[in-house]
């Protein structure tokens, strides 16, 4: 499978499996295990923040806050996802 369908894949299967709306997703790595045979995809996306910092007085406009959120999808050969999980440095 292309690397290309590969990405498309990954993306697909995380605005679906988190239900996210439109979002802006990035690919930050993309890696090929020959010994497993399978893609491991690292993405990021924007989520808001559930924690909020404390409101300023200073300012009448709500305004929302974001975190980069990175999420590692692992995609055999066939294009089957074989796992989804939370990525770690």
């Amino acid at each position: 499978m292309e690397l290309k369908n590969i990405l498309k894949e990954a993306k697909m299967q995380i605005s679906e499996l988190l239900s996210l709306g439109e979002t802006h997703y990035r690919v930050e790595q993309a890696n090929y295990n020959r010994k497993t045979k399978n893609w491991e995809i690292v993405i990021s996306f924007l989520i808001e923040k559930l924690s909020k910092p404390p409101e300023s007085s200073s300012s009448d406009s709500e305004e929302k806050v974001y975190e980069r959120t990175f999420k590692v999808v692992m995609i055999n050969d066939a294009g089957e996802v074989m796992g989804f999980y939370m990525y770690k440095e």
